[in-house]
């Protein structure tokens, strides 16, 4: 199954089921979500991420620096990807390559101000 072997199959994957998480302590990580387990163990062992299996979906997840650098400049290869896709693997690369944690804190909460927040149940954001 070739899924993902290519690098635009990779991206493709990261934009219809990737997400980029980022704690309230500024440790970030890539989150793919997939429903096949033959997926997500290939994905997994590709890019040296565990595999958490849920109800109905698996959950991998790119949490060391190292490796997210890794995957985010081989989906950076990838040239139709959306400014914003582009924006946020350009910081994780950031983000992999600090070398300090107060300079991957910066750039954690640059990933973070991508995203727009989301209102509660009372319209608040969160």
């Amino acid at each position: 199954m070739g899924e993902f072997e290519t690098v635009d199959a990779l991206a493709e994957l990261y934009i219809k089921h990737g997400h980029v998480y980022v704690t309230a302590q500024g440790y970030a990580s890539i989150h793919f979500y997939v429903k096949s387990e033959e997926i997500a163990e290939k994905l997994g062992r590709m890019t040296g991420a565990r595999v958490e299996p849920h109800r109905t979906i698996f959950d991998v997840i790119i949490s060391r620096k190292k490796e997210m650098g890794e995957c985010a400049s081989r989906i950076l290869t990838e040239l139709a990807l959306p400014d914003k896709t582009k924006q946020e693997l350009v910081l994780i690369v950031k983000y992999a390559q600090a070398v300090d944690k107060r300079e991957r804190l910066g750039v954690a909460y640059q990933i973070k101000a991508l995203r727009p927040k989301v209102p509660d149940a009372e319209g608040l954001g969160i």
